[in-house]
């Protein structure tokens, strides 16, 4: 199965401007209910207000961009549906007001709980140290478990980081169309088939990369 990474793209050519949206006037950071008061790891006891607007010069995507310390996909009914036609983790859709040119539109917040984390394979799969500029792998090994990942980063040199080398999956993984490496690495993947649908659909306002480095046992 082949994963891509996905996020909001910078093509102006799709959104029209950068930045594409900025916070919405209402919108209180202090409020209890406040996106800020988020967890990427669980589920709040409370509906999360998220509000948004999009600038004057810019486009209304499928998919927007987020404002700092969001975690998930703002995304429209369209692009909704075709995630709901597909396999999700443990997942909830928030509603989001989101403002263009003095017109409301009915967004949804994607929220999911971290769907890679209990099927890694931590003493198969590795990671290495490595430097920028000029690129050079310096050593690697297993990635043993989250804490032993984040030791090794803080102990590095400020020119040295740590990166994914391979992660390998055990067999009970149940092949999610979107998943989290968000422990890992702040990134989230989407299947190759849903990527697939979301294009022929026409849905914008996201970019995809291939990440090659998931195995399966």
């Amino acid at each position: 199965m082949i994963y891509n990474i996905i996020s909001t793209t910078n093509n102006l050519n799709e959104i029209g401007s950068y930045p594409q949206v900025k916070e919405g006037k209402r919108h209180d950071y202090g409020a209890i209910e406040s996106y800020w008061n988020v967890s990427w790891e669980n589920f709040p006891n409370f509906v999360p207000k998220y509000q948004l607007e999009i600038l004057e010069k810019a486009k209304r995507t499928n998919f927007l961009n987020n404002l700092s310390g969001f975690y998930g996909f703002t995304i429209d009914l369209e692009f909704k549906k075709i995630l709901e036609r597909h396999k999700l983790p443990p997942c909830n859709f928030y509603p989001v007001e989101v403002l263009y040119k003095n017109k409301n539109y009915d967004y949804y917040w994607f929220h999911f709980i971290n769907s890679l984390l209990p099927y890694i394979d931590f003493e198969k799969s590795s990671f290495e140290i490595f430097r920028t500029n000029p690129f050079k792998i310096f050593e690697e090994g297993p990635l043993i478990s989250i804490d032993n990942i984040h030791k090794v980063s803080d102990k590095l040199s400020f020119e040295k980081s740590v990166r994914i080398k391979e992660i390998v999956l055990k067999n009970n993984f149940p092949f999610f169309d979107v998943i989290s490496l968000w422990n890992i690495t702040p990134l989230i993947l989407i299947s190759d088939k849903l990527k697939n649908e979301l294009i022929k659909a026409g849905m914008n306002g996201f970019e995809t990369s291939v990440f090659d480095k998931i195995k399966f046992s």
